[in-house]
């Protein structure tokens, strides 16, 4: 028996022409005419992301991607975490940032997202010495997957014109903010913190931890409030 095998359709496939690519959103950009209609993305979003933001429209090879990127993007739920675009296979759905640099010629290098406590692994890809993007690598925490923060802003402070690198401390003769070493800073908050609390006593102190330290930073900074300071105002901003 001969092969049988089919040639041609016997209907005409939709030809994409004239469709413009979707680019109101400030971090990603949708281009319909390199979408190959896999739905990588729509589960990206809905079953890693728990956004259920993208969703598929119509069947077969006329299937769309809904992709909410356009002037209603703000109307939408969707949180521009890039998890989408980092499922994206063709291009279609990128991040824009990407533009501005070859992969081949980057380099990665892996560390932790420093954002919350949840201590997610990222790839940071480093070119001509500087920091240019934040891509999610496989943790035991966040599997691969990274909120808007930790794709986004991880790391463009890290070259911020206006990032303190030394500690200030202000001159009481002319109320301006002057370098210091660590030594001076810490012995001025030191002495500071031991005048406050045998003044006023313990209670009249508070310690506020950044969601940005580790569990065990965080549990050290407790114990010195509650010891050293002797107080039990203690709290920490790390409810993400």
């Amino acid at each position: 028996m001969p092969h049988v095998w089919v040639t041609e359709p016997s209907y005409a496939a939709p030809v994409r022409t004239n469709v413009s690519v979707l680019d109101d959103n400030p971090f990603l950009s949708y281009d319909p005419a390199r979408c190959i209609r896999c739905q990588r993305c729509v589960g990206a979003c809905n079953k890693a992301a728990y956004n259920h933001t993208l969703h598929a429209g119509k069947r077969g090879l006329r299937t769309t991607i809904e992709a909410p990127f356009g002037k209603d993007w703000l109307a939408t739920d969707c949180e521009s975490c890039g998890t989408c675009a980092q499922a994206c296979p063709t291009g279609a759905l990128t991040i824009k940032r990407r533009r501005a640099y070859h992969a081949q010629e980057a380099q990665r290098v892996r560390t932790t997202c420093p954002h919350c406590g949840v201590g997610c692994q990222l790839d940071l890809v480093v070119q001509d010495g500087r920091i240019v993007d934040a891509l999610g690598a496989q943790g035991p925490s966040n599997k691969g997957l990274l909120c808007v923060k930790g794709r986004s802003a991880s790391f463009d402070f890290v070259d911020a014109a206006d990032r303190l690198r030394t500690p200030l401390i202000k001159n009481p003769a002319t109320g301006e903010f002057e370098s210091a070493t660590w030594d001076e800073a810490l012995d001025l908050v030191a002495r500071r913190f031991t005048e406050l609390r045998d003044e006023y006593g313990g209670q009249s102190l508070a310690a506020f931890a950044c969601s940005r330290s580790t569990n065990e930073d965080i549990y050290l900074f407790q114990k010195m409030a509650r010891t050293a300071l002797v107080t039990n105002n203690v709290d920490c901003c790390a409810r993400v």
